[in-house]
């Protein structure tokens, strides 16, 4: 389980870095980890006057589409 949660974690840290290399404003991670309950804990350094959202997957691969399927957990 805990290899899946770090898997998870990687998948989306190496996504969100891709978004930065599209012109986005660079997004600086200062930490990442899960609880022993099992959930992600992620932790970045905000700029003044800009919207952040976290998004999440209730997997990796979408099976119908090849795809992964993002959903809102938080904006602002």
């Amino acid at each position: 389980m805990k290899t899946t949660t770090c898997g998870a974690i990687a998948l989306i840290l190496s996504y969100l870095a891709g978004l930065t290399a599209r012109g986005q404003n660079v997004l600086q991670f200062t930490g990442a980890k899960a609880t022993q309950e099992g959930a992600i804990t992620l932790s970045w350094a905000s700029n003044s006057n800009e919207v952040y959202e976290v998004d999440y997957a209730d997997s990796l691969i979408d099976t119908n589409t090849g795809t992964i399927t993002w959903n809102t957990l938080y904006t602002d």
